[in-house]
């Protein structure tokens, strides 16, 4: 298997996750399903970090949408089979149009789940679906390998986007496979070529010991090795890759911190779902993720201001 084919199963085993989780009513998502037939049940300290990482996830998106007013555009790289348009579509507060980018296999994989699922394709409005990808009105699926910034840029400009609108970029557990010099190419393609931009990526951090050693080896033999790991190192690491790729300001924080800024009444629901006898384990696995944030915002929207802080449990 290539290294390429084992990034790619590592959707496979997100989307697996995340199935799991929603059938367990960590959060609510009627449309994971469409794309995992069934998944394995998993420990509760999986299916915690995931709700983390979920509902932070969520939370920067509703927070970008409010900001904008719905003015704005997202681009998704390495999407996989994230349900987020489905999810915006069903709560009717979409942004202009959300872009979703993957290896060419993967898109046509999730082509063919929204072809042959009513539940997916009848949120689309218009548009015309094949295994190349989905084109539609407020979404786009497109097959691009996003190291290459020259072909997902004009990609974009042919699906319709707009520089000048301001433009939220989600990548999940993406970057950190990528060599340092290939994610910087990709943070500094997005910080120079639209004039507005939040960018929310969430991977490894605290690399630099011996859970971060065990965590790079058990990818590294199952053909992902971590090739981004020296970008990984430390909060620090996290923000100065930004701000050295033309990002004008940065913040970072371990899905520990994330954790104690979601919702106090939520995270109670949550923390019933299942009994937890050991919180050793789940604090090491959020205390080696995190979420880092970066914004351009020359026009002072308040792109700045959107993030995880709040009420602190």
């Amino acid at each position: 298997m290539s290294e390429q084919e084992a990034v790619q199963e590592t959707n496979d085993e997100a989307t697996a996750c995340k199935r799991c989780a929603v059938e367990l009513g960590y959060w609510k998502d009627g449309f994971v399903q469409q794309y995992m037939r069934s998944a394995e049940r998993r420990a509760p300290e999986i299916n915690r970090g995931y709700y983390v990482r979920v509902q932070g996830c969520y939370s920067i998106v509703k927070k970008f949408l409010a900001q904008t007013g719905g003015e704005c555009q997202i681009v998704s790289l390495g999407s996989g089979f994230d349900t987020l348009y489905w999810r915006l579509h069903e709560e009717n507060d979409l942004p202009k149009c959300l872009y979703e980018f993957d290896f060419k296999q993967v898109v046509a994989r999730k082509s063919l789940s929204i072809k042959n699922k009513r539940k997916l394709n009848e949120a689309l409005i218009d548009g015309s679906i094949s295994g190349n990808g989905v084109k539609s009105s407020r979404y786009h699926l497109m097959a691009c390998d996003i190291r290459d910034t020259d072909s997902m840029h004009e990609n974009l400009l042919k699906a319709g986007v707009d520089l000048n609108l301001p433009t939220l970029f989600l990548a999940e557990c993406v970057l950190v496979y990528l060599a340092p010099e290939e994610s910087r190419g990709i943070l500094r393609w997005a910080s120079k070529s639209f004039l507005s931009a939040f960018f929310l990526n969430y991977e490894p951090v605290n690399l630099a010991d011996r859970f971060g050693d065990v965590m790079r080896t058990n990818l590294k033999s199952r053909g992902c090795p971590l090739l981004g790991a020296l970008t990984c190192k430390t909060v620090d690491d996290q923000k100065s890759r930004f701000l050295e790729c033309g990002w004008a300001h940065c913040e970072c924080l371990t899905m520990t911190d994330v954790h104690r800024y979601l919702p106090a009444d939520d995270v109670k629901r949550m923390e019933r779902l299942e009994f937890l006898d050991e919180t050793e384990t789940l604090h090491q696995l959020m205390d080696h993720y995190c979420f880092s944030w970066a914004t351009n915002d020359p026009t002072n929207i308040g792109l700045a201001d959107i993030g995880f802080l709040g009420p602190r449990r």
